[in-house]
């Protein structure tokens, strides 16, 4: 796990009183393997771009942004908001939030030149917006091996358990008859996220990285309300204990 990156967050979040944090913990672990394996060349895309302070965190970490930058992130004067944007960092390859949009736009990158992997990381209720499969359905029409999907299956999404609005079943299903190739991972575990986003294949594929919402915090996993609240300096404090 990465711990260090979570606790991040935690302090980030509990001191602008910003919210998402429990989507942020659950695809931390997706977005730093990614940034410790990637070629420079290789563009990333989160499309679920309302868990940017997991990204920013990343990125600080890799030295490709300041701690003073992060520091800011979401406060008044700060260059960094809660969205992405890529007007505030050269390291951020699009700005999202609007969901739906950020595979359309790996699909373009990855017809663009298909000499660079790209990697676009979604929330699983974004699977139900009507462009991601439309992008899909281009991504196997032009034979896209360079693009990778991620699905961060945290099983909630604003509302809801995802699985009542689409299941996983109908979800693999769907992906794989459109001319996917779909692996099912566990997306806090190093090994199977390396083996699964790092080895060639001859077609676009889609990984649902099964994750949990607020993971590892007990009092934030698996629970809707942690798409909205802030620990307070009770909470914060349980929650980097038990991050130790």
């Amino acid at each position: 796990m990465n711990n260090k990156l979570r606790k991040e967050c935690l302090k980030q979040v509990f001191k602008n009183k910003s919210s998402h944090i429990g989507g942020v913990l659950s695809v931390i672990d997706i977005l730093k393997i990614l940034y410790d394996y990637k070629k420079e060349k290789d563009i990333v895309i989160l499309s679920k771009g309302h868990c940017s302070l997991a990204l920013y965190s990343v990125l600080k970490n890799k030295g490709l942004l300041s701690q003073k930058e992060f520091d800011n992130v979401c406060v008044d004067g700060g260059t960094l908001c809660g969205h992405l944007d890529k007007k505030s960092n050269k390291h951020i390859f699009c700005s999202t939030g609007s969901l739906g949009h950020g595979l359309p736009i790996g699909v373009g990158a990855a017809l663009a030149d298909r000499n660079r992997m790209v990697y676009v990381i979604m929330g699983d209720g974004e699977t139900q917006e009507g462009t991601t499969w439309e992008a899909i359905r281009m991504a196997v029409q032009y034979g896209l091996e360079n693009l990778i999907i991620i699905i961060d299956y945290n099983k909630l999404q604003g509302l809801d358990k995802t699985y009542k609005m689409m299941t996983e079943a109908r979800l693999f299903n769907s992906l794989k008859g459109m001319g996917c190739r779909v692996l099912n991972i566990n997306g806090t575990s190093n090994k199977d996220l390396y083996e699964a986003l790092f080895f060639k294949d001859l077609r676009p594929r889609t990984i649902i990285a099964h994750t949990i919402k607020g993971y590892p915090i007990s009092y934030m996993q698996d629970r809707i309300e942690w798409h909205y609240k802030n620990p307070d300096d009770k909470l914060l404090i349980q929650a980097l204990k038990e991050l130790k």
